[in-house]
């Protein structure tokens, strides 16, 4: 494959001086030649800009916020500069492989039918050392599509798609959310074209600081879990299930966020509502349901395995 569509990669950042340099020089060293890098400072105050401005090519698109508006409006403004047939979000503290852009667009090429294409990553920790690789990819859009339905298996700052998705489709970001933003705007995306995960591990995840998603999420972790129903409620809406607040929240609660049974009616709950999806389910014919149905019913078999110590059995 040759170097021949443009793709374009967004960074925003805020106060990641300590990180962004190693983050914009990894995209430097891309392989693949034929890329554009939209940096954007939401108005930092640690010295950030500064370090983006040292780094000087063609390719590298500046800009600087003086106000702070949050990830999701500086992801917009991205897009609305965004040049290229190929679009990414990157994290200024991530870094990505040397072939990363090149194989994920190798890929999209030879599959048009792809709108929104992912892949593993190495976790490593503050210091940039190697910690473990992301186990468990899940490959397939209808796997894909089940899962997100539950928690999002893909991976942002790895994700590359097509520009229908802001061309044909209108999709940005909600600027209302300071969290989980690209989860939302994936479960946007999945209502317009098909997903896929790329095995390989394709960028390293720094992990173990303070980032500015998890001083986000500690500030305000009840608007965080809010943000987190919102989305939960509108991924199963949209797929034509009609699940009220206490299922959404019972979803969240043991399956999203992972909380232990602690009676055996949370699990007699839980029975109650896979009957309720599946009842629904039939009537969807959705190419994913059966994959819906045995997800719900592993993750309830987890819990019994792991909190029946905790269950008092009357």
């Amino acid at each position: 494959m040759s170097d021949k569509k443009l793709v374009t990669q967004i960074m925003c950042y805020y106060n990641e001086k300590k990180y962004l340099g190693d983050a914009i020089r990894s995209i430097l060293a891309q392989s693949y030649a034929n890329w554009e890098l939209i940096l954007i400072d939401d108005g930092s105050t640690d010295g950030s800009h500064e370090t983006a401005e040292s780094f000087q090519d063609d390719r590298i698109i500046h800009v600087s916020n003086k106000e702070n508006h949050g990830l999701a409006w500086c992801r917009n403004q991205g897009l609305s500069l965004a040049k290229g047939e190929y679009i990414g979000f990157v994290d200024a503290d991530d870094i990505a492989r040397k072939d990363k852009l090149k194989k994920m667009v190798d890929y999209l090429d030879s599959h048009e039918d792809v709108l929104v294409l992912s892949g593993g990553c190495i976790y490593i920790d503050k210091y940039g050392n190697k910690l473990s690789q992301r186990e468990g990819i899940i490959c397939e859009d209808a796997d894909i599509r089940a899962y997100m339905l539950f928690g999002n298996c893909m991976a942002g700052p790895c994700a590359l798609f097509r520009r229908a998705v802001i061309d044909k489709y209108h999709i940005a970001h909600d600027i209302v959310m300071r969290t989980s933003q690209d989860y939302f705007f994936w479960q946007k995306c999945l209502r317009h074209g098909k997903f896929y995960n790329l095995e390989e591990p394709l960028f390293y995840y720094r992990i173990g600081h303070n980032s500015q998603s998890n001083r986000t999420v500690k500030r305000d972790p009840e608007k965080n879990q809010n943000i987190l129903l919102k989305i939960l409620h509108y991924a199963w809406r949209s797929r034509g299930f009609r699940l009220n607040r206490g299922d959404i929240t019972y979803i969240y609660r043991y399956i999203y966020h992972q909380e232990r049974f602690t009676s055996f009616n949370d699990y007699i709950k839980g029975y109650k509502l896979y009957r309720k999806i599946k009842k629904q389910e039939s009537g969807l014919n959705l190419p994913e349901g059966s994959q819906i149905l045995a997800l719900y019913k592993e993750f309830l078999k987890k819990h019994m395995r792991n909190d029946i110590k905790h269950i008092a059995v009357l």
